[in-house]
């Protein structure tokens, strides 16, 4: 069996070292998607231990509360409510960015390697 010729992926590697930045952006944007999608879960979590549930509020949303403030059910149905709706927000905001880097990167490519061809 005869191995491809590694001269092409070469080329190819040399005509994408402009956009090596562009290309580290986009593993970096897909790389943020693991820590976002672990946080989706955290509102319901809030919820169940929390509203029905008789534990502490956990201290990071404690932080933006007065210290003698009252976490009644309904307080902490809204404050899940709202994290869940800015955990979809920034997780749609990181595929947009990486869905738009992507494709500006790969059209920028193509446009090198006709002009190059052409």
């Amino acid at each position: 069996m005869k191995y491809p010729d590694l001269s092409i992926l070469k080329k190819v590697l040399n005509r994408a070292r402009p956009y090596w930045l562009n290309i580290i952006g986009i593993f970096l944007l897909n790389l943020l998607a693991v820590p976002i999608a672990l946080l989706a879960p955290i509102p319901l979590k809030i919820i169940i231990d929390n509203a029905f549930g008789n534990q502490p509020m956990p201290g990071v949303i404690t932080l933006f509360f007065p210290g003698n403030f009252d976490f009644s059910f309904s307080v902490i149905i809204i404050i899940a409510t709202v994290m869940m709706i800015l955990i979809e927000l920034v997780s749609q905001l990181q595929g947009l960015l990486s869905w738009v880097v992507q494709a500006y990167t790969g059209e920028k490519l193509v446009l090198s390697l006709r002009t190059l061809l052409f």
